[in-house]
């Protein structure tokens, strides 16, 4: 793994840290509770976002609110 992916890698738990406390809130993950209803993974209201850490959907949903965090002190 090259050291560009890590770094992604990084930031990506970093989001995932700093959003699991508020996972049960639907004003932090409307746009992911969305997305996940079409999955086949999705088991209703009560799924525990911690089986879904390495897909690639859950992984760019992350991304995004790193982004947004970041985007909140510019």
């Amino acid at each position: 793994m090259n050291s560009e992916t890590e770094n992604v890698n990084k930031k990506i738990q970093e989001a995932w840290k700093h959003v699991k406390p508020y996972m049960d809130n639907e004003s932090t993950n409307g746009e992911l509770r969305e997305m996940c209803k079409i999955c086949e993974a999705w088991y209703g209201e009560e799924h525990n976002y911690e089986n879904c850490i390495n897909k690639p959907c859950f992984k760019f949903w992350l991304a995004y609110q790193y982004l947004l965090w970041l985007a909140s002190w510019e």
